[in-house]
């Protein structure tokens, strides 16, 4: 059976069109007319009746020491927020033992023990007593608390056992603006690690609410991926004006955002509810994050993206994919390998691809489309395996590349077909971090104005007279990152 998705809310108002709001051409554009439409029985019932995409729809689903790593140029390196020197680090230690309620135990006033000496019973608490009564009264407090930082669309998400609280056990801060949180998660049964760049002139208004733009990591890092785009990219550079929080949480090395069917038992790994019910609970609590969010990744992580954004319409404002594998059923196999490569059951992800063909496509973008109401930006982006501005000039014809770029453009094909508001940006490239860096930049105004963020431009270029309000992106220098 099909796992149910919050449908997307009614607005009184659309959203602008692409010609109101900017007019998007990106030069290197290509929608190749041969683009495979087929798809699937699975995941097509759905309802003509969709409602339109608007900057006001109610959001949200039923609502360590030094490590190795690896930076653009295949050189290991620690660097944090720039190429500039940064202050030594904090560490400071977590809350584990910090009181929790029990969902589900009244809490009352302990009754007094019997006499057992008979006559009258005394009816002053013992010391026991009070420091009993002490910590239920902290344990009620803290809960209210938590309750609206979460917001009730969270907090419904009991279920899955997130609302009993994910926790942050450690914190870690790197420089002016890179904070690591490390999260016991319940959903995933274990601790997992969230960097943050935090907005210029957050630690100077610790009251505010920030809107955040989570940026997903591509497969098959077995160190966790938080740090990819850090270690990968000039990311900290490209935000440094805007007024968002940057999420890059973990997401496992082949976690495909999803929580795992586990022959219909599901339970942990469960990333999906740690993406979207815990973990934007601990960032409201821990950085003052509010519910205006948009989404983006590459590989692995644009898969995650554009699913996350169909699945749940309106939790993101806006979505981004840079070389996803927007089709997850065209190439089955090669999914299950991948899995089968970490030393996972194949089947463990959505099962099989015939018996549970409608938890694939459940998962699947390209079968998502519908779900996304007309008028919702997306941005999607693919090279066609070819080498591109960013590859030696020698460089190999690149396979996997030119599977996500025919994918890319049956999605964008599909996506205009539905009404959304999709800027493309395809052409020649291979698979890797430099194309990705490049579509992060072009693509983060798009991402920072449905969020109602400033400062989506970057400094260096600001935003491109008369085009599509991308920023143009202009290597310093060769590079060609490791791949995922």
């Amino acid at each position: 059976m099909r796992p149910a998705r919050t449908p997307a809310a009614s607005v009184p108002e659309p959203f602008p069109s692409a010609g109101a709001r900017r007019a998007r051409a990106v030069s290197d554009e290509v929608v190749r007319p041969g683009a495979r439409a087929e798809r699937g029985a699975a995941g097509r019932g759905r309802s003509a009746a969709r409602a339109t995409w608007a900057p006001g729809a109610p959001a949200g689903p039923a609502a360590g020491g030094a490590r190795r790593t690896q930076s653009r140029h295949g050189a290991t390196t620690g660097r944090g927020d720039s190429a500039a020197a940064v202050p030594a680090r904090a560490h400071i230690t977590g809350n584990r033992g910090n009181p929790r309620s029990l969902p589900g135990k009244a809490v009352g006033i302990p009754r007094a023990p019997a006499h057992r000496g008979g006559g009258i019973r005394s009816m002053q608490p013992t010391r026991s007593h009070v420091r009993r009564l002490w910590c239920a009264a902290l344990a009620l407090a803290l809960a209210a608390v938590a309750g609206p930082a979460a917001g009730g669309a969270l907090a419904r998400a009991d279920d899955h056992g997130a609302a009993r609280g994910a926790v942050v056990v450690e914190r870690e801060r790197s420089g002016e603006r890179t904070l690591d949180l490390t999260i016991e998660s319940p959903a995933l049964g274990t601790s997992v690690r969230t960097r943050v760049l935090l907005p210029p002139g957050h630690d100077r208004d610790p009251g505010r609410t920030w809107p955040a733009i989570y940026l997903l990591h591509g497969c098959c890092d077995a160190s966790g991926g938080f740090d990819d785009w850090t270690d990968s990219t000039d990311v900290a550079a490209i935000t440094a004006r805007t007024e968002a929080l940057i999420v890059m949480p973990e997401g496992g090395p082949v976690g495909y955002y999803s929580d795992w069917w586990n022959g219909g038992r599901g339970g942990p790994p469960a990333w999906e509810t740690f993406h979207l019910t815990e973990l934007p609970a601990v960032l409201a609590r821990e950085v003052g994050a509010g519910d205006l969010r948009a989404v983006a990744g590459a590989s692995m992580g644009g898969t995650g993206a554009l699913a996350y954004a169909g699945r749940h319409p309106g939790f993101f404002r806006a979505a981004a994919a840079y070389s996803g594998r927007l089709d997850t059923r065209v190439d089955a196999p090669a999914v299950m390998a991948r899995l089968e490569d970490f030393g996972h059951d194949p089947l463990a992800l959505w099962g099989d691809p015939v018996a549970q063909a409608d938890v694939w496509a459940a998962h699947d973008p390209s079968a998502l489309v519908a779900d996304l109401p007309p008028g919702y930006p997306v941005y999607v982006s693919s090279g066609n395996g070819e080498p591109g501005p960013l590859d030696p000039h020698d460089a190999p014809h690149d396979a996997l590349e030119a599977q996500f770029g025919e994918m890319a453009a049956a999605y964008v094909a599909a996506a205009r077909a539905h009404g959304l508001d999709v800027t493309a940006s395809l052409g020649p490239g291979r698979h890797h971090y430099g194309y990705w860096e490049r579509e992060f930049a072009r693509s983060l105004p798009l991402l920072a104005e449905a969020v109602g963020a400033r400062g989506g431009h970057t400094p260096a270029t600001g935003p491109t007279p008369g085009g599509n309000g991308a920023v143009p992106w202009v290597a310093g220098r060769e590079r060609f990152p490791r791949t995922h």
